[in-house]
Protein backbone atom coordinates (compact mmCIF):
# COMPACT_ATOMS: atom_id res chain seq x y z
CA UNK A 1 0.00 0.00 0.00
CA UNK A 2 3.01 2.44 0.97
CA UNK A 3 4.23 2.18 -2.83
CA UNK A 4 1.15 3.18 -4.53
CA UNK A 5 1.32 6.56 -2.04
CA UNK A 6 3.12 9.45 -4.70
CA UNK A 7 5.81 11.19 -2.96
CA UNK A 8 4.64 15.01 -1.88
CA UNK A 9 7.30 17.92 -3.98
CA UNK A 10 9.12 19.75 -1.76
CA UNK A 11 7.69 22.97 -0.71
CA UNK A 12 9.84 26.17 -1.94
CA UNK A 13 10.08 28.67 0.58
CA UNK A 14 7.86 31.83 0.28
CA UNK A 15 9.42 34.67 -2.25
CA UNK A 16 10.40 37.53 -0.60
CA UNK A 17 10.49 40.45 -1.73
CA UNK A 18 12.75 43.35 -2.55
CA UNK A 19 13.93 46.37 -4.51
CA UNK A 20 13.58 45.74 -7.99
CA UNK A 21 15.81 47.42 -10.56
CA UNK A 22 13.36 51.05 -10.84
CA UNK A 23 13.00 51.21 -7.22
CA UNK A 24 16.49 51.48 -6.88
CA UNK A 25 17.10 53.86 -9.57
CA UNK A 26 14.33 55.97 -8.41
CA UNK A 27 15.91 55.68 -4.65
CA UNK A 28 19.07 56.43 -5.52
CA UNK A 29 18.53 59.47 -7.41
CA UNK A 30 17.41 61.08 -4.07
CA UNK A 31 20.88 61.16 -2.96
CA UNK A 32 23.91 63.03 -3.47
CA UNK A 33 25.77 61.71 -6.70
CA UNK A 34 29.56 61.47 -5.13
CA UNK A 35 27.97 59.82 -1.87
CA UNK A 36 29.86 56.07 -1.64
CA UNK A 37 28.12 53.25 -1.45
CA UNK A 38 28.14 50.91 1.75
CA UNK A 39 26.37 47.93 2.60
CA UNK A 40 26.23 46.05 6.03
CA UNK A 41 29.30 43.80 7.02
CA UNK A 42 28.19 40.08 7.67
CA UNK A 43 29.58 40.43 11.25
CA UNK A 44 29.14 44.04 11.85
CA UNK A 45 30.77 47.38 10.23
CA UNK A 46 30.32 48.48 6.42
CA UNK A 47 31.60 46.99 3.22
CA UNK A 48 32.21 49.13 -0.12
CA UNK A 49 30.37 48.18 -3.46
CA UNK A 50 32.72 47.11 -5.86
CA UNK A 51 30.28 46.43 -9.00
CA UNK A 52 26.82 45.05 -10.00
CA UNK A 53 26.44 42.43 -12.71
CA UNK A 54 23.70 40.67 -14.15
CA UNK A 55 23.51 36.71 -13.48
CA UNK A 56 20.83 34.03 -13.44
CA UNK A 57 19.55 33.18 -10.08
CA UNK A 58 17.37 30.23 -8.56
CA UNK A 59 15.03 31.69 -5.77
CA UNK A 60 14.52 30.33 -2.32
CA UNK A 61 16.61 27.29 -2.88
CA UNK A 62 18.85 27.84 0.34
CA UNK A 63 17.85 27.11 3.93
CA UNK A 64 20.52 26.61 5.93
CA UNK A 65 21.61 28.99 8.61
CA UNK A 66 23.65 32.59 7.28
CA UNK A 67 22.96 31.53 3.91
CA UNK A 68 20.86 33.44 1.83
CA UNK A 69 17.79 32.09 0.44
CA UNK A 70 18.88 32.56 -3.02
CA UNK A 71 21.38 31.18 -5.38
CA UNK A 72 23.66 31.67 -8.70
CA UNK A 73 22.06 29.23 -11.10
CA UNK A 74 25.28 26.99 -12.83
CA UNK A 75 25.67 26.53 -16.03
CA UNK A 76 23.71 23.28 -16.32
CA UNK A 77 20.47 24.21 -13.92
CA UNK A 78 17.54 26.11 -15.30
CA UNK A 79 17.10 29.42 -13.34
CA UNK A 80 13.98 31.33 -12.38
CA UNK A 81 15.41 34.64 -13.63
CA UNK A 82 17.87 37.47 -13.80
CA UNK A 83 18.85 39.34 -11.05
CA UNK A 84 21.11 42.41 -10.30
CA UNK A 85 23.98 41.13 -8.17
CA UNK A 86 25.91 43.15 -5.77
CA UNK A 87 29.53 42.40 -5.35
CA UNK A 88 31.18 43.58 -2.32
Amino acid sequence: MLDTLTPARPRRFKPQTGLTVGALIALLKTFEPGAQVLVRGEHGGLDVVLDLHSAPVRLNVNRAEGFGPHELASADEEADGLAVVVQV
